[in-house]
């Protein structure tokens, strides 16, 4: 695998086929992929559901944002989950559990590549009711719902979304997010 390749392949893309499911044995190398991801100490902060079955799918499906109405038509959702006690010790007040579950996420959507799906991670759902759907814990902070299924027709997304869908990915350039040696004044946002 080409990792540079994928990593420019990756898109948050939004038109499904809602016909075409994603085998367990796809789902199951998706949170592989994540779970060899790094982490502090080798903590492996993170938690992962994932749902591909009615009537649980449809919960969360109903707890998205109106805004993400085409996630509807995954066939599949994977919800990250973490917690502080999973990585509690933290040097000056750096939550580890987090970057570590951004890291595992990173894995399986460039999984998700590999395997020539989409994978949009959201952040726009309701936290309360996929805890409630999938009967997480208290102390689980739900971080992400990812939309997981093979590419569809963007003509089944609203107009806006249909332009999205055909862009060309948008990056700032290089140097204003990289300096050697030293915080540069071209990083900085408010000195542009």
């Amino acid at each position: 695998m080409d990792i540079l390749s994928n990593i420019r392949k990756r898109r948050s893309r939004r038109a499904y086929d809602a016909v075409q499911g994603v085998e367990r044995s796809t789902l199951s190398r998706l949170a592989e992929a994540a779970h060899l991801a790094p982490s502090w100490s080798n903590s492996q902060s993170w938690r992962w559901i994932m749902v591909d079955e009615s009537p649980v799918l449809d919960e969360v499906r109903g707890a998205l944002a109106e805004g993400n109405y085409w996630a509807h038509k995954a066939p599949a959702l994977a919800v990250l989950v973490s917690a502080e006690k999973l990585s509690p010790t933290q040097s000056h007040n750096r939550p580890y559990w987090a970057f570590n579950a951004g890291l595992s996420a990173m894995n399986l959507m460039l999984q998700a590549v590999e395997e020539g799906l989409i994978a949009h991670p959201m952040a726009g759902f309701d936290p309360p009711s996929v805890r409630r759907a999938l009967g997480i814990p208290e102390d689980y902070t739900v971080l992400v719902v990812i939309s997981l299924g093979y590419p569809g027709d963007p003509a089944q997304l609203r107009p806006h979304h249909q332009e999205l869908e055909g862009q060309d990915r948008v990056r700032l350039p290089l140097e204003r997010v990289l300096a050697f040696n030293g915080f540069a004044p071209s990083l900085n946002p408010d000195d542009q």
